[in-house]
């Protein structure tokens, strides 16, 4: 298989134009050649590719042996790890995708994915914030959510 053709079958490139992944393709195998270093391209691929294979494989096995606050939090989870900053006292802070994204990120409806979301709020799991919501980590620090409990419901 030519590397073209590899790069054409790779999610990590939805949405770019067939034309513009072989371009990217051919620049890169070339420079790549060029300087002798076909083993960081491969690496750099397999890497990419088990690393999304990793996320495939997690996402099946919620789907089928998780309930949907094991789902929500682990999504919640991974959030705040990817892309959360530390808020103090074992809660971590993350900008809220919608629940539309959340809902179609992890197999469900947007309203379970409403109601599950006031369970966890209501256990102080997550405490929703406008734009924001903190996520409270596996930690044994973690106390009262910075700020203390929000007036209103998730939405």
């Amino acid at each position: 298989m030519i590397v073209t053709e590899l790069f054409s079958k790779v999610p990590l490139f939805e949405g770019v134009s067939p034309e513009d992944r072989a371009a990217l393709a051919r620049a890169a195998t070339l420079r790549t050649y060029r300087r002798g270093e076909t083993i960081v391209l491969t690496r750099a691929l397999l890497g990419a590719f088990s690393a999304r294979l990793r996320r495939a494989n997690a996402t099946i096995e919620g789907l089928a042996s998780l309930d949907m606050k094991s789902r929500l939090a682990r999504y919640f989870r991974e959030l705040a790890a990817t892309r959360g900053r530390k808020a103090g006292g074992g809660w971590s802070v993350v900008v809220r995708p919608s629940q539309r994204e959340i809902a179609d990120t992890i197999g469900s409806s947007r309203e379970t994915v409403s109601r599950t979301m006031s369970q966890m709020a209501a256990e102080q799991l997550i405490v929703p914030k406008g734009k924001a919501v903190y996520v409270k980590l596996d930690s044994p620090e973690a106390g009262s959510p910075p700020g203390g409990r929000p007036a209103s419901s998730p939405g």
